[in-house]
């Protein structure tokens, strides 16, 4: 690994530091933390840990989310605990790869210059450091 490699690795790891930390912290005071879907995908991750499947609250089987949501919070629920924080904390770190995701989609497709301008748009867009607080699947 070359010089400038190192450099750009170095670089891209303390955006990736910057855009998780942004996540955290601007949503530790988040108060719209369960709302609207939210609840209906706790209700079904919470019937997936308990063994009644992809269901609402007393085992009645549904059809009514798309199952990759509460698949994931099901199992942030079985290793982390029903904490909120644990997922936002999980979905932080998805929305800090998807800055770096993002980056290098566009260095693949267009140039340097552009990625960086991508990744600091996604860095500090404000509705991606919102959404990471908030119990919705948009962060997948």
């Amino acid at each position: 690994m070359g010089k400038e490699e190192k450099i750009r690795n170095l670089y891209l790891f303390l955006i990736f530091l910057l855009a998780f930390i942004l996540r955290i912290f601007l949503n530790l005071q988040n108060s719209f933390v369960i709302g609207g879907d939210s609840q209906k995908y706790l209700i079904v991750a919470d019937s997936l840990v308990k063994g009644y499947g992809f269901a609402w609250a007393k085992g009645q089987p549904t059809n009514f989310l798309t199952p990759g949501y509460p698949f994931f919070l099901a199992g942030i629920k079985i290793c982390f605990g029903s904490n909120i924080f644990y997922i936002q904390l999980a979905q932080a770190l998805l929305g800090a790869f998807s800055c770096l995701f993002v980056y290098f989609i566009a260095l693949e497709i267009f140039n340097k210059r552009i990625a960086n301008v991508s990744l600091w748009l996604m860095v500090f867009n404000y509705f991606q450091i919102r959404q990471c607080g908030i119990v919705y699947p948009e962060t997948l």
